[in-house]
């Protein structure tokens, strides 16, 4: 009895060829492309806009909004409540560390004396967070989530990180590079990225981490960081 081949491989490899080579597969790999490029000119419009903004630019309650996401006054993000926030961190940072730091935190080093606790800031910390009350009792804001959200984005991939407990566990994860410092006149700033994991729980328990990049103000000891995100 002659021996025959089986055929299963040969047909299975037709059938990845086929799908490989299918017009449904190349639309896919259009659409793909199409959504990066437009996500990088939206990058590039947001990153137009941040170098054309000065400090004080956007000002709410005077009627200064700027044209990048959640920052739109159609966007209907509560921006009353960052005057407050602000105030709050004030008050803090002078408790912690001094009224010397009054100067500062009024966008002026010329005639403070105070000195930086860290000129690096590589580790980690870690404690407990709990939910401020700054704004408590405030109906909750109505959001544009069509003007919000990019094009082609789905809330429940994007959007679904939220901490809705009162309180948990934090731990930030620093990293700045010795001397990597910007490229201003004074070299006053340093960049600095952190990973951070934050826990619900008081909550479904829930554990989110992410990476926040931003920057370290090397004469007053202040760090900025962000999410790339566009929540």
């Amino acid at each position: 009895m002659a021996n025959t081949r089986d055929p299963r491989p040969f047909i299975l490899f037709l059938i990845l060829i086929f799908l490989l080579n299918s017009p449904e597969q190349q639309q896919q790999s259009f659409g793909s492309h199409s959504r990066y490029d437009h996500t990088i000119a939206r990058e590039r419009d947001a990153l137009d806009v941040l170098n054309k903004t000065h400090y004080g630019s956007f000002d709410t309650e005077q009627g200064s909004w700027l044209n990048l996401t959640g920052f739109r006054h159609d966007d209907g993000l509560a921006w009353s409540l960052l005057k407050p926030v602000q105030q709050r961190v004030r008050e803090q940072t002078v408790a912690l560390l001094g009224a010397q730091t009054e100067a500062s935190l009024n966008g002026s080093l010329e005639d403070s004396s105070y000195t930086a606790v860290y000129h690096n800031v590589t580790g980690h910390v870690k404690g407990e967070w709990v939910r401020s009350k700054v704004g408590h009792g405030l109906p909750a804001p109505h959001l544009n989530i069509s003007s919000i959200l990019p094009e082609n984005a789905y809330p429940f991939s994007d959007y679904d990180r939220n901490l809705t407990g009162t309180g948990g566990s934090v731990r930030l994860h620093f990293n700045e590079a010795e001397g990597r410092t910007r490229a201003d006149m004074n070299k006053s700033t340093s960049d600095i990225s952190a990973r951070m994991v934050i826990g619900d729980d008081t909550s479904m328990g829930d554990w989110w981490e992410f990476t926040l990049h931003g920057v370290h103000f090397l004469k007053f000891g202040g760090i900025l960081l962000t999410t790339t995100s566009e929540k």
